[in-house]
């Protein structure tokens, strides 16, 4: 536009120049003098009159008005234009010429046979040697194309607008050698505002989890090297310390101009997806576990009693009474063990339907680590170990007693099932330690119950496996007991039930430590 503009001075300075060489004082033949000017014009160039008349024009102008020089010159613009058109349109501007003005613009115009063309218009004054104003040059173009390019481009922009503000999650593009400029969406996927991300305030790298930030890294150099489209998956810490799963879809496009690599992509926040996913993980694990404890665990204990109790029957006159006693001891252990086991994959199976009622109240924790004591004391006695209660008699917890029992039960159970004889299982509880400002202080209502033991302990790999139910961590007791590590992954639901958290501290041939904490009341 600016070259139009340009020329169309040029123009009007030539032709002021000619006149003034040729000092031509004639109105009618100074106009008549630019002729040879205005004929090589590329512009559509009219001269009027004051009084509205067409003085002259070049060929441009009748070549694009399909029209002849004879109807033009010496009319008035309303014979050309129509008198609707020139007292609504063209005269306001050719009024505002005469009076000094320039008046530009750009308009659609119809031309004929249905020819609709878009113009860039001028009205330029034309002075005489005494400065004053004799008539109005009117330029124009045709730029047609130009504007059709600008709409579709203009239109393009706006879809793509409405694209990216339709598309979820952060839109941006890397120009060049990896620094991100974002488009929209940063803030609703990290917290930080996009304004952020462009000014480079804030690093997109640093946002990614430290663990993820070498695999980013990996697929962005991959990208620099060759076009493609990539699906990187990773952890982000936002603004508020959340961590959140994305899924960053990036495509690189090599520039050969400018030689280098564009990187534009979206990233979604797919951490409910990601919870899903795990959820599901866990379900079919759970699912897996039950049948495996039906098929195996829950039917090789019956078929050991079938066993004893066959050899029990058709032997029955001929063993000793002794023998007699030793075959039903072994049967009645087996029976408990399978009880237990039982009842664990019920109230396991239970709590996965949500059929189990959560009914918190006050507890004397000593009171009910004794109870739990009672219960497993012979099973203790048999391989003479030691159970310790060391629960201050005045603790009050507030906690599910069906629930609570359970974890106790299982735990201390554990506990002689992994002691060797003549072994120590101690229970006890002390006030939980917090972190604040990495300074180590006291939760008030909070405290840690512990079950230790002095046994044979559990090797690092399999200790972070114990709560998961996707692991099969099953290990046989210093005297051949068997279990299905379901007890654990149930003291674990249980214990998280009651608003608490569950660890083990435990080291090979020293023994092993269970710490859950408990609310106090």
């Amino acid at each position: 536009m600016r070259d139009l503009d340009k020329s169309k001075n040029q123009l009007i300075a030539d032709l002021q120049q000619l006149r003034q060489k040729e000092g031509i004082m004639d109105n009618k033949a100074s106009l008549f003098g630019f002729n040879k000017f205005i004929s090589i014009a590329k512009d559509n160039v009219s001269l009027i009159d004051k009084n509205y008349l067409y003085f002259d024009v070049n060929q441009t102008y009748l070549n694009a008005h399909k029209i002849k020089r004879e109807d033009v010159v010496g009319k008035f613009v309303k014979d050309i234009f129509g008198e609707e058109i020139f007292t609504n349109f063209i005269k306001e501007n050719v009024d505002k010429c005469l009076l000094g003005k320039v008046i530009k613009y750009q308009k659609w115009f119809d031309f004929p046979k249905n020819v609709r063309k878009y113009m860039d218009v001028a009205y330029y004054p034309y002075y005489d040697e005494n400065n004053s104003i004799l008539g109005v040059l009117v330029s124009s173009h045709d730029i047609t194309e130009l504007k059709i390019k600008e709409e579709l481009l203009a239109n393009n922009e706006l879809k793509q607008k409405i694209l990216i503000q339709n598309i979820p999650g952060m839109v941006y593009t890397n120009i060049p050698h990896g620094v991100k400029e974002v488009v929209k969406g940063a803030e609703e996927i990290c917290g930080y505002p996009d304004k952020d991300l462009r000014s480079g305030k804030i690093k997109w790298i640093n946002i990614v989890h430290p663990n993820d930030r070498e695999k980013l890294l990996f697929e962005l150099e991959s990208l620099l090297k060759k076009a493609n489209t990539i699906i990187c998956t990773y952890r982000i810490i936002t603004k508020k310390e959340e961590i959140r799963w994305v899924e960053d879809h990036m495509t690189s496009s090599f520039y050969e101009k400018e030689n280098y690599f564009r990187i534009d992509g979206i990233v979604l926040d797919i951490t409910v997806r990601k919870k899903a996913d795990l959820k599901l993980k866990e379900l079919n694990a759970t699912k897996d576990k039950f049948f495996s404890i039906i098929a195996h665990d829950l039917k090789s204990p019956f078929n050991t009693m079938l066993g004893f109790s066959k050899l029990l029957i058709d032997n029955f006159d001929t063993y000793s009474v002794k023998e007699q006693k030793k075959l039903l001891n072994y049967l009645s252990q087996d029976i408990q063990n399978t009880y237990k086991l039982l009842e664990n994959l019920l109230m396991w199976s239970q709590t996965q339907r949500g059929k189990i009622e959560f009914n918190p109240e006050t507890l004397n924790l000593y009171l009910l680590a004794h109870e739990t004591i009672e219960v497993l004391s012979q099973t203790a006695v048999n391989k003479l170990i030691s159970i310790k209660n060391e629960v201050s008699e005045n603790i009050l917890v507030k906690a599910d007693s069906a629930m609570l029992a359970t974890i106790l039960r299982n735990l201390i159970s554990n506990a002689i099932k992994f002691t060797p004889k003549n072994g120590t299982v101690e229970i006890g509880c002390r006030v939980s330690p917090i972190k604040t400002n990495d300074r180590s202080s006291q939760q008030a209502n909070s405290i840690e119950v512990y079950v230790k033991d002095n046994g044979i302990g559990i090797p690092k790999e399999k200790q972070i496996q114990l709560f998961k139910i996707s692991e099969n961590i099953s290990t046989v007791g210093t005297e051949g007991e068997t279990g299905t590590g379901l007890g654990l992954i149930l003291c674990k639901e249980f214990v998280e039930k009651n608003g608490g958290k569950i660890r083990v501290v435990s080291e090979i041939g020293k023994g092993s430590e269970f710490i859950f904490t408990l609310k106090t009341d």
